[in-house]
């Protein structure tokens, strides 16, 4: 197995969800996120052998209340301003969903957005402010 292109941070994440009951991987894909993020966690599913399905999701077609308890949900980095914008109308499922035990994975952008405090900016202004998602303690 060659995985140069993995780090610690990644070789321990994959050790602990290789054993995990999930079957299918729910992908963030839509426009301004880091899709080579997506495609690198994918690469690193066929490299420890994980055989789960993939389906890779616009903002529209995010329902977390209609997938199991053996699904993840990924979201990558990206724009977190772009993140909130097409992601807020979901928010409420996304907890809900969190609640009752479902999986998630955040990487950067998408973890500013998801953690206690929300950072965002654009060209116009820094959003630094309590987050609506709120899924676990986060310190800038």
């Amino acid at each position: 197995m060659h995985l140069d292109f993995l780090n610690k941070e990644d070789l321990s994440i994959l050790c602990r969800i290789r054993h995990s009951p999930v079957k299918t991987v729910y992908f963030y894909h839509d426009e301004k996120i880091y899709r080579e993020e997506n495609d690198r966690f994918i690469q690193m599913m066929h490299q420890f052998g994980l055989e789960w399905k993939v389906k890779k999701l616009q903002h529209w077609q995010v329902e977390p209340l209609k997938w199991g308890e053996d699904s993840l949900f990924v979201i990558p980095g990206g724009h977190t301003t772009d993140i909130h914008e097409r992601l807020s109308p979901k928010i409420e499922e996304i907890k809900q969903y969190a609640q009752q035990g479902g999986s998630l994975f955040f990487q950067c952008g998408g973890s500013y957005w998801a953690g206690e405090r929300e950072y965002r900016f654009n060209a116009e202004n820094v959003v630094n402010k309590n987050s609506e998602l709120n899924l676990w303690k986060a310190e800038l």
